[in-house]
């Protein structure tokens, strides 16, 4: 068996002796970075094995109480450690047969299909990810969300196997038009050429077949198991996805809420890697968006249409501080949860697999979604509900941060994510859009029809404070219902005689509810919900109450965090 990064498959892709394409040149002008450390398998294997796999103190017992040892514990620790790192030198990746038999002909002959499904095509080599399809109502459906942003994504596309690897090996090439449009047959084929369209597949290793999946094992290393892990069902926990891209492609930063393990089988990858904490002045998009879990703030790659960074760009990352890592074939990056990161190829072509388990927004938000949250008995868009629901949130936040700094984090939460994007989360804004494009008023959920008929359009931030505030009790009552041991009946008991009993039936209720969601949060978060990842999985769950609270009418959210944060 060849060992990792020998350089056999390297050649037949055109690697060898390629020079290297220096992915940071210019992204140092907006960030900095320092190296990433690393880790050598063998060695820090050797020690876990001579410490004793089954002490408690060596990190090697796993959530699920299974005892780990070898190269298994020291990706855990690895894992466990909440800080990026290279780990090299891993025997079990050596043992891969794609090390050896990934060449350009044995994958087209062994891809089960004729076409390579769900390839992102995108016009130049940076691939924006826009979510078309996600299941539910967020902002996807408004016209103006889509015309700032879907052209500029890279869209999917089923391709022809041979047409994608001819592409690869030739750096581009003609591509392929095996359609037979001027017949009035089927559509014409993307095409794959270095003038226009870059193609990159980035898909589950087990859509392309048993044989390429066989090929990665054993892939169970890579597991970051949680308490209820069963080996029985491990597939299902873990998702094993592949990547080839050809030189300077780039995938743009973002974050991922599960913990990630990144292969390089062969060729060669530039990693950019930023910490939680980073993200208040990259920034985000909001939760519901479909550009969501992406940096709004790009960083500049050369080739992707820009000239450098702009100095206002420079002024707001200059604190920001990330890693950077330049990955060989047989290098594996372990990247924990909700750190932004970037990959730029730096080679004519690189192969990656990276494993995913453990995903945070999988397993903990719908478990968070499913706890009852108690609210009072009336019709769901009206003021009353949205009150109730709107002093939940109040409660939940308040709760998360021990009744410290709530404003702060309302405030943090629309500022980053909602006022960069207002204009497009605008109601006028995507009637215009709607009626300048061939979107159908059904993409805004039907309003915009029912607009011209007299039926209420969206509530304004104006709206939600005045509805709020006359339905609000006394400042006295909301400087102190949260106390424990106050009798909020009594401290509100003032003309508002309503509001003062939604508060005093729903004041313990409401906080049993959030402190078993706080709950769920520090248990499946590393550092709880107030540590930077907490606090973003905190600001997901508060988007999506907010658009329960307004009974799913998308273009009521906005409106409804900018009242949290400032009415």
């Amino acid at each position: 068996m060849k060992a990792a990064g020998d350089g056999t498959v390297d050649a037949a892709w055109g690697n060898s002796g390629a020079r290297r394409w220096d992915g940071l040149a210019t992204l140092r002008k907006a960030v900095l970075v320092r190296p990433m450390g690393s880790v050598d398998a063998a060695a820090e294997a050797g020690r876990a094995g001579g410490a004793g796999a089954g002490e408690a103190d060596n990190g090697c017992v796993a959530a699920d109480g299974a005892v780990l040892g070898g190269e298994e514990c020291v990706l855990l620790q690895v894992a466990r450690s909440g800080t990026p790192k290279v780990v090299r030198g891993v025997a079990a990746v050596a043992r891969w047969r794609a090390v050896a038999a990934w060449e350009p002909a044995y994958l087209a002959s062994h891809v089960a299909a004729r076409r390579l499904p769900a390839v992102r095509m995108a016009r130049g080599p940076v691939m924006r990810y826009y979510n078309a399809l996600r299941d539910g109502a967020s902002f996807q459906d408004m016209p103006a969300v889509a015309a700032a942003h879907a052209a500029s994504a890279y869209r999917v596309d089923d391709v022809p196997k041979d047409a994608f690897f001819a592409s690869l090996r030739m750096g581009g090439g003609e591509g392929s038009d095996g359609g037979e449009g001027s017949d009035g047959g089927e559509p014409e084929e993307p095409r794959i050429d270095d003038s226009g369209t870059w193609a990159y597949y980035g898909n589950s290793l087990q859509a392309l077949g048993p044989v390429l999946m066989g090929d990665v094992e054993p892939v169970d290393q890579f597991v970051v198991r949680n308490a209820t892990y069963d080996p029985a069902t491990a597939h299902g926990f873990r998702k094993t996805q592949m990547w080839i891209g050809r030189n300077g492609t780039v995938t743009p930063l973002h974050y991922d809420s599960s913990y990630n393990f990144h292969v390089v089988v062969a060729g060669r990858k530039t990693a950019v890697v930023f910490p939680p904490s980073a993200w208040s002045a990259l920034g985000l998009f909001p939760h519901l968006h479909p550009r969501a879990k992406q940096a709004r703030t790009e960083l500049y790659y050369p080739g992707a249409g820009r000239v450098a960074p702009s100095a206002a760009e420079r002024r707001a990352l200059g604190g920001v501080m990330g890693f950077e890592a330049e990955l060989e074939a047989g290098d594996v990056l372990a990247i924990p949860p909700f750190w932004g990161h970037a990959f730029i190829t730096t080679s004519p072509v690189a192969i990656s697999v990276n494993v995913w388990t453990n995903y945070l927004d999988i397993h903990l938000l719908p478990q968070i979604m499913a706890v009852p949250i108690p609210m009072i008995r009336a019709d769901p868009a009206s003021p009353a509900a949205v009150l109730s629901m709107r002093l939940f949130i109040r409660v939940l936040v308040a709760i998360a941060h021990d009744g410290n700094g709530d404003d702060t984090f309302f405030r943090s939460l629309y500022d980053q994510r909602y006022a960069p994007v207002a204009h497009e989360l605008s109601w006028a804004a995507n009637v215009a859009a709607n009626a300048s494009s061939s979107i159908s008023d059904a993409a805004i959920n039907g309003q915009a029809a029912a607009a011209s008929d007299g039926t209420r359009p969206p509530r304004t931030t104006r709206t939600f404070c005045e509805e709020a505030l006359s339905a609000m009790p006394p400042a006295t009552c909301r400087a102190s219902w949260l106390r424990e041991g106050d009798d909020a009946a009594a401290v509100c008991d003032g003309p508002d005689l309503a509001a003062d009993e939604l508060f005093a039936t729903l004041r313990h209720p409401f906080i049993e509810t959030a402190s078993t969601i706080k709950s769920l949060i520090d248990d499946a978060v590393p550092g709880g919900v107030r540590s930077s990842s907490g606090l973003i999985v905190l600001g997901n769950v508060v988007e999506t109450l907010a658009l329960t609270a307004v009974d799913g009418d998308v273009y009521d959210v906005a409106p409804f965090l900018h009242d949290l944060a400032y009415c």
